[in-house]
């Protein structure tokens, strides 16, 4: 009987995992030592402003002659205000790890369907005195966010 040669090959398995390994090496605590990142909670907040929007919107009556016709623009002026505000939330806080930047903007990529997924123009709050999209904006929040965890 003979015996089955063996070569040592690194699968790409077996790298991706050692790659895994060495990464979480060099930062043993780091995970666990970071609080929860309070851009999470805003995130789940726009998403449920979101979800209220389209429920009111998909609730629109068959006719504007409807009785329920102004109730419904009401809902529905009402959802659109509280979604702009969860957007605007998104912009003002601030992602303390790189988790929380990760998932902002996934959420940012998710939720602009059609480029129309949030407000188009947005007033400045500061000394600057600029409009400009809520995109700039996020950009802004996300290099602010960088700047922090390197300067950490």
């Amino acid at each position: 009987m003979s015996q089955a040669k063996t070569t040592d090959i690194t699968s790409r398995r077996r790298f991706l995992a050692g790659a895994a390994v060495a990464v979480l090496a060099g930062t043993p605590a780091l995970a666990a030592a970071e609080p929860i990142d309070p851009i999470f909670a805003t995130i789940e907040a726009h998403k449920a402003a979101r979800a209220e929007f389209v429920r009111c919107s998909e609730a629109e009556p068959a006719s504007s002659w409807d009785p329920g016709w102004a109730e419904y623009e009401d809902g529905l002026d009402r959802s659109m205000a509280a979604e702009h505000a969860a957007a605007i939330d998104l912009l003002n806080v601030q992602p303390t790890t790189l988790a929380g930047l990760l998932a902002l903007l996934r959420h940012a990529v998710d939720y602009d369907t059609e480029g129309l997924g949030f407000p188009e123009a947005i007033h400045s709050s500061d000394e600057r005195d600029i409009e400009r999209s809520w995109q700039f904006y996020l950009i802004e929040n996300a290099a602010a966010a960088l700047a922090d965890r390197v300067a950490a």
